[in-house]
């Protein structure tokens, strides 16, 4: 009789371990970094990818190069975030869409930018040329930024005087390819 009833027992825990599969390994998990929600560090994750070299700074931002930040969009960001970045003092920020939606590029260095060697990580991934909708200059007051246009040498399409924004740039939505920035 005791040796029937272990052998049921084991039979019931092989039959227990076949119906029920195992936990997800480890390893299938991302990690996040500074709080993030999975949804959001799957997000950063794809700039870091798009962009080597760039490392994760917040929950929601990557800085690609020295004076290069790009966030994901706000409205992945959290709930009760606002339903758009506000654009920091100092920073000129980009937006991939109009109302200043979508990723956001925010730049902080004074020099030329190359927007055709920053990337947003669509697939394939998507370089900033050619890809930006509204602007915000909260640089220093009177600070000038300059967007090029890229037809065999460099056209100017406008210049930026902060504080500036514009939630539209329809004279020449998606056609800055580079940025002088102050």
């Amino acid at each position: 009789m005791r040796h029937t009833l272990l052998r049921a027992m084991a039979g019931l825990t092989l039959a227990a371990a076949i119906a029920v599969p195992d936990a997800a390994p480890a390893s299938a998990v991302t990690p996040t970094r500074f709080g993030a929600t999975v949804e959001q560090q799957r997000l950063v994750d794809g700039i870091l990818a798009a962009n080597p070299g760039a490392h994760q700074i917040s929950a929601t931002t990557a800085e690609l190069q020295p004076g290069v930040r790009e966030s994901i969009p706000a409205a992945a960001a959290s709930p009760r975030t606002p339903a758009r970045y506000l654009c920091s003092g100092g920073y000129l920020c980009l937006y991939e869409n109009a109302d200043y939606q979508g990723y956001q590029l925010a730049l902080y260095k004074c020099g030329f930018v190359d927007l055709g060697t920053q990337f947003m990580p669509t697939s394939p991934k998507t370089p900033w040329y050619d890809a930006v909708s509204s602007v915000e200059n909260f640089q220093t007051n009177g600070t000038k930024s300059q967007f090029y246009n890229w037809n065999g040498h460099w056209d100017l399409l406008y210049t930026s005087t902060a504080p500036d924004g514009d939630s539209w740039v329809d004279e020449w939505n998606d056609q800055a390819d580079g940025v002088n920035v102050c």
